[in-house]
């Protein structure tokens, strides 16, 4: 995990390319972070667990200031590096954050 129980980023440990893409890596887990219940709660058709997020590419592109596809490929290896969890669902997808309780 590049976040530690003291809230100290250390991007050593996560496993992607160069330090570009580890920063691109960094900032849209944040930003996952930061969207992300830390209770149960209801959208629509959708329940929400604690570290569970709901959001587009598209916001994500636009929070974040990185390209639509930029976020697209962060996003598969932060899930392929075990860092999120997507579920995929009719209207959107659901994103678990796999350490949510440890940064806290």
């Amino acid at each position: 995990m590049f976040i530690d129980n003291n809230m100290r980023v250390d991007l050593s440990k996560f496993e992607v390319g160069d330090s570009v893409k580890k920063y691109h890596a960094l900032v849209i887990y944040v930003e996952l972070l930061m969207r992300a219940v830390y209770k149960q709660v209801k959208f629509d058709d959708v329940t929400l667990e604690r570290g569970q997020c709901i959001i587009s590419y598209d916001k994500l592109s636009e929070r974040t200031g990185l390209a639509k596809r930029t976020v697209q490929n962060v996003i598969y290896e932060l899930e392929d590096n075990g860092y999120i969890r997507i579920t995929r669902q009719k209207k959107c997808n659901v994103y678990t954050l796999l350490h949510y309780d440890w940064t806290y």
